[in-house]
């Protein structure tokens, strides 16, 4: 008799529809689901290590843009383009060149490049992230020569020419929901076989956004 009456229970929608529910766990963070990001970055960036460049040029704005499709929760893949400016120092052509005319020729930093992101603590709100970067970069040309008693002087040369690039990026979101984020990174960029250039550090924060 027991037996039937709990059997008659169970199968009313009324005892069914009064049983409670499991409670879902919360994780403490928005995490994002999305598959593509798009990330827009500036900070300040400098060249760091060949003197060719840093002889005259000042590092000043720097900027970022990429996107990236994610192939798990850890590993994306994508495109982006850095760009920055460096300022020409006549002080310092003045100290070096001190009776000789100033030519003021500032000079840009352009890098395409394809990406690869690994961000091992994506659970948590503050996610750390590793990566790298191949692709082509170059210095904006320029120079300034002249003939001083029928002998041609190179004062400064830049060639312009675009090379093949290697990079990493060391850095960390903080998301603020599920779909954006802010960013905090440092880039460096190496220049293969450029005379004057050499390396491009590159230190940004911007947002991301999860698309």
């Amino acid at each position: 008799m027991v037996l039937a009456w709990c059997a008659l229970l169970w199968a009313s929608p009324e005892a069914r529809s009064q049983q409670p529910k499991p409670v879902a766990q919360k994780t403490g963070a928005a995490q994002p689901s999305k598959r593509l990001t798009l990330s827009f970055t500036g900070g300040a960036g400098i060249p760091i290590s060949k003197a060719g460049i840093r002889e005259f040029w000042n590092g000043s704005a720097t900027g970022s843009v990429s996107i990236l499709a994610s192939v798990s929760r850890e590993v994306a893949f994508g495109v982006g383009v850095d760009a920055g400016m460096l300022v020409f120092d006549q002080t310092k052509f003045i100290g070096t060149y001190p009776s000789v005319p100033v030519q003021e020729r500032n000079t840009a930093f352009l890098h395409v490049y394809i990406a690869w992101r690994y961000t091992p603590f994506w659970k948590n709100r503050w996610a750390p992230f590793l990566g790298a970067t191949v692709g082509a970069a170059r210095f904006t040309a320029a120079e300034y020569k002249q003939m001083v008693n029928g002998v041609k002087v190179t004062y400064y040369e830049i060639p312009g020419m675009t090379r093949l690039s290697f990079g990493g990026i060391l850095g960390t979101d903080l998301i603020l929901s599920s779909r954006v984020a802010l960013t905090v990174e440092g880039r460096m960029t190496y220049v293969h076989n450029d005379p004057e250039a050499g390396l491009w550090l590159a230190l940004n924060g911007g947002i991301r956004f999860f698309l």
